[in-house]
């Protein structure tokens, strides 16, 4: 079964806004490595995504600024809103062109986890995506 970019697409935007996003905590800057997972049913098919694993440095002012994040990161073509928000945990609803999802963050100093449920059509059936999406510290950045 072949899916649609977007989909890869949505992958990657789930670290951003994990990183981005439950700002009452602070990631520890440094090397993170960051897993994604899921699951996704078109026309009554499930199947299990490529588990896709990268490894990003976060710096002190990159980590400064997560924590400053008070509103969501806007990406075009999409309209996103806060449902709840507590100290390191939020949980968000975002229409982008069509794809509906809901996400929910838990951010900690050395780890985050995004959970996350999208709904789109897609050659005229319905398509349900479920996308996990970790990220724990291992270690300083080398420069």
């Amino acid at each position: 079964m072949r899916y649609p970019p977007i989909i890869a697409l949505a992958a990657s935007a789930c670290f951003l806004l994990a990183a981005s996003s439950a700002s009452a905590q602070e990631m520890t800057p440094g090397k993170w490595r960051v897993t994604i997972e899921g699951v996704s049913e078109l026309g009554g098919q499930k199947t299990t995504l490529p588990t896709n694993q990268m490894e990003t440095c976060i710096t002190a002012e990159q980590a400064k600024k997560i924590a400053e994040q008070t509103m969501l990161p806007q990406m075009q073509g999409c309209k996103a809103e806060i449902l709840s928000r507590s100290a390191g945990q939020m949980k968000v609803r975002a229409n982008c062109e069509g794809i509906v999802s809901t996400s929910t963050i838990t951010l900690a100093n050395n780890s985050y986890r995004s959970v996350t449920h999208m709904e789109m059509t897609h050659d005229g059936a319905k398509m349900i995506t479920d996308m996990t999406s970790t990220g724990t510290r291992i270690g300083d950045c080398s420069q």
